[in-house]
């Protein structure tokens, strides 16, 4: 999987007009922004929520997935299919990291 689908970005104050916050506005270009984030596993959905990005009427919504993922609750396979699903989709972007500083 390419990193460059991927950041380890935090977001930033509101007012400072860059990192992370900044860096989707951007990618969404004008397109309506859904976002999936905080504790990412399986329950929220992350399955359904690819599949919603991937579906061709879509293609004009930005997708952000945002948070610390639980791999373990994935068996493999699956971990690799939505991988994949991720670094294709155009109108997709994966950052798997806390999105807050932790005291």
């Amino acid at each position: 999987v390419s990193q460059s689908r991927y950041s380890s970005e935090k977001l930033p104050d509101e007012t400072a007009g860059q990192g992370l916050a900044h860096k989707i506005k951007a990618m969404a270009a004008g397109r309506p922004i859904v976002s999936l984030t905080g504790h990412l596993q399986w329950t929220k959905g992350l399955d359904t929520f690819t599949d919603a990005a991937s579906h061709p009427e879509m293609k004009e919504i930005f997708f952000f997935l945002g948070g610390d993922i639980n791999w373990s609750e994935i068996n493999p396979p699956e971990k690799i299919r939505l991988q994949n699903q991720w670094e294709c989709l155009p109108n997709f972007y994966a950052h798997l990291q806390p999105l807050q500083k932790r005291p």
